[in-house]
């Protein structure tokens, strides 16, 4: 754990109100969390959550840039949006390189009757190639199977440059259905 970029402390008056510390050293692919704060400060609690959930965040937007259709979002909408999903936290991962920090994050949901799913996996580009998306996607599918889950699903654009298509055919998953999706920018004329 590196204090400066995995710790956090909130003051009230130069008195110490709250911690939190992320670490991953709970085993293979797994990020925790942890904050500590004196009863009565709800505020900071939920400022140190934030700053959790920020990082993670943060990542998504470095992995996704390149991505088709990608478009840069604040936090705060990021946030709405996962809210709206109820995102389950336990099931998000985030795989921390020396030198590079966080490098890929695994985002997923068990709120569908069929089949587990995989909302975002992405690498940073600079780390890309080295067996990160695949560590990530195991970990997911081991995950899922105690769970009793028999079947992982995700969407992908098959045509994107980050060798996405590959990698999951690699790790055993197979075309389900596949879809066109069509464009047409609309500039207003001048």
């Amino acid at each position: 754990m590196d204090l400066s970029t995995d710790s956090w402390l909130a003051f009230q008056d130069g008195r110490l109100v709250a911690y939190a510390l992320v670490w991953a050293d709970a085993g293979p692919g797994r990020v925790d969390a942890d904050h500590y704060v004196l009863p009565g400060h709800h505020e900071a609690a939920d400022l140190l959550l934030e700053r959790m959930e920020a990082r993670a965040h943060a990542l998504i937007e470095r992995t996704f840039a390149a991505h088709f259709g990608h478009v840069d979002r604040p936090y705060e909408t990021w946030l709405d949006h996962m809210e709206g999903r109820k995102l389950d936290w336990s099931l998000v991962w985030i795989a921390s390189l020396p030198g590079h920090g966080d490098a890929a994050v695994l985002l997923t949901r068990d709120d569908r009757t069929s089949t587990a799913w995989v909302s975002h996996i992405g690498v940073a580009e600079e780390v890309r190639g080295r067996g990160i998306g695949g560590f990530l996607l195991r970990h997911c599918f081991a995950v899922y199977a105690e769970r009793g889950r028999d079947s992982v699903g995700l969407g992908v654009d098959t045509h994107n440059e980050t060798g996405a298509l590959a990698l999951y055919e690699a790790h055993g998953m197979g075309l389900h259905y596949a879809a066109d999706s069509w464009e047409l920018p609309l500039h207003p004329q001048g």
